[in-house]
């Protein structure tokens, strides 16, 4: 009998996640909160439900073997719960996605391990200041969503209004030089850790993400020995993404984590021998990890990211010199101003980044 691999979740991560499982004849079944999720085409079955639906989840627990995160969207303990009742296991291991549930818990897991970053205020404990500071939100901003630049307590507490000043932190702003991301995948017997890359933004969303031996190596090396301080924290299965800013002072500062696959490591699709997506269903159901190899050394890939509301096609530019590419559409239905409709990955053993920085700028939506 097939191993029958359950998905909470309906989005891109899940829809690539479940290609991988397909592909390595895991039967896929999707909890959603639509029909027109873009995972669906995929599912042997559909789940549509709400994310505190208890019993729609109960019933999807039971009708898999495992059931794989997308997101963080959904509450540590009505999971750890419905696998206790159900007999499911949930991956990332519970344990781990609760410990990174929230940017303050990150925060402290960090300073068990002695791992810098940004200084930091809970916006409650926060006495007025006068210089640039980030107000973000501990739980629930990715993609730059609830994050907001606020010069002093007065503007901070505008931003809030009415919510509850105990979800929100206060970040120094810093003067950055790059950002950077790692993943980090850890079996059931054995931990792998892709090789650190490069996450260009705009206006707090990643835009490009380049990958290759352009990177200092020993930012690659202080990087990974962060990671690696992780790893050692981290009981898995699971698959973990970290970001990291380096700033003016030379000094590599963490970020925020997010446990499961990420939007930094999709080139891995065409530049590695197995992808992030193939290493989380390997990690989650076998005992021998996959150890991925280069197939290019440079890799670069772009976010296709919608600029109006309604219908959209793309426009795609043509230009002989272009390095060898593919798009990822996502099946999104409806575009919107900064929604992820799909990526496009260049890759080669010489500079792709040029190649993607022209199609951002000449491609149409």
């Amino acid at each position: 009998m097939h191993t029958r691999i359950g998905f909470l979740g309906g989005g891109q991560l899940a829809s690539l996640l479940a290609q991988s499982a397909s592909e390595r004849g895991f039967q896929v079944t999707a909890f959603c909160d639509s029909i027109d999720d873009p995972i669906t085409n995929l599912c042997q079955k559909v789940f549509v439900g709400k994310r505190d639906d208890r019993e729609s989840l109960r019933h999807f627990f039971e009708q898999v073997d495992m059931v794989l995160l997308e997101s963080e969207f959904f509450q540590a303990d009505l999971l750890r719960s419905l696998s206790s009742e159900t007999s499911t296991p949930v991956y990332p291991n519970i344990d781990d996605y609760e410990r990174l549930y929230t940017k303050v818990g990150q925060k402290k897991l960090m300073d068990e391990i002695g791992v810098p970053y940004a200084k930091t205020t809970p916006l409650d404990q926060m006495s007025d200041f006068s210089s640039p500071h980030i107000l973000k939100l501990s739980h629930g901003g990715y993609d730059g969503y609830g994050n907001n630049e606020v010069s002093n307590l007065s503007e901070a507490l505008k931003v809030v209004g009415d919510l509850d000043q105990k979800l929100f932190f206060l970040e120094e702003k810093l003067n950055l030089t790059a950002e950077y991301a790692c993943l980090l995948i850890k079996g059931k017997n054995q931990s792998y850790i892709y090789d650190p890359c490069e996450t260009i933004q705009k206006d707090h969303k990643c835009l490009f993400v380049n990958d290759g031996p352009q990177i200092d190596e020993s930012i690659k090396s202080q990087i990974r020995s962060y990671v690696e301080r992780i790893d050692e924290k981290l009981e898995g299965p699971g698959i973990y993404a970290f970001e990291f800013f380096y700033d003016e002072k030379g000094r590599i500062l963490f970020n925020e984590a997010a446990p499961r696959v990420h939007n930094s490591y999709h080139f891995s699709m065409e530049s590695y021998t197995y992808s992030q997506f193939d290493m989380f269903i390997n990690a989650v159901t076998s005992e021998e990890l996959y150890l991925p190899e280069r197939i290019y050394t440079h890799a670069t890939m772009l976010n296709i990211v919608g600029v109006i509301k309604g219908d959209y096609q793309l426009k795609f530019p043509f230009n002989n010199e272009l390095s060898p590419y593919k798009i990822h559409m996502y099946g999104k239905k409806e575009s919107r101003p900064g929604r992820k409709l799909g990526h496009m990955t260049f890759f080669d053993n010489k500079d792709t980044f040029e190649s993607a920085k022209w199609v951002e700028r000449e491609h149409k939506l």
